[in-house]
């Protein structure tokens, strides 16, 4: 099985090692807006870029690619629809200022539930072990304790109709 990349304007087949992107992809963790859909850069696979909804229904963002199945998007995607301007890196909601701990739990639920993990404690702490890394960790300090998120995405979420959850 080999590898195929998908890239708007690119010839088949994996990139040339080093290749950097026109407009670099904005850190991990931060907002952005395509067209009119607000989105969360989760992560990075290679050259590809993990894309999900921050709204709901959550799930991740997929482009078509040259064969029209559903893919993630490129770096060289990202760059042609910044240089276009349909692409946007949405400004920090606070910069400077310590983390909002409600803004972080969001966050957190939003990851999880993009990425599909199960809401049991050991998943949770699996996926973020694996995944809360670089730029969240330097955004969101060390992530919150495994039940609180737990709790959170259980029920307290549809019973307080998405207000915040008390301290």
């Amino acid at each position: 099985m080999s590898f195929k990349h998908t890239a708007l304007e690119e010839e088949p087949g994996p990139p040339p090692s080093g290749r950097s992107c026109e407009v670099a992809p904005p850190p991990c963790g931060s907002e952005i807006r395509i067209r009119s859909s607000r989105l969360r850069l989760v992560g990075r696979a290679g050259f590809n870029l993990i894309l999900a909804h921050s709204t709901p229904p959550y799930g991740l963002y997929l482009v078509a690619d040259r064969d029209g199945c559903p893919s993630l998007m490129t770096c060289s995607q990202w760059s042609e629809l910044a240089l276009v301007g349909e692409a946007e890196v949405l400004p920090a909601m606070r910069s400077c200022q310590a983390p909002d701990p409600t803004l972080k739990l969001l966050t957190q639920v939003e990851l999880l539930d993009a990425a599909g993990v199960k809401n049991g404690a050991k998943a949770i702490a699996i996926w973020l072990h694996r995944h809360w890394t670089g730029d969240l960790l330097a955004t969101w300090g060390p992530h919150d304790n495994v039940h609180t998120i737990r709790k959170w995405r259980a029920g307290d979420r549809a019973r307080r109709g998405g207000a915040a959850p008390q301290s």
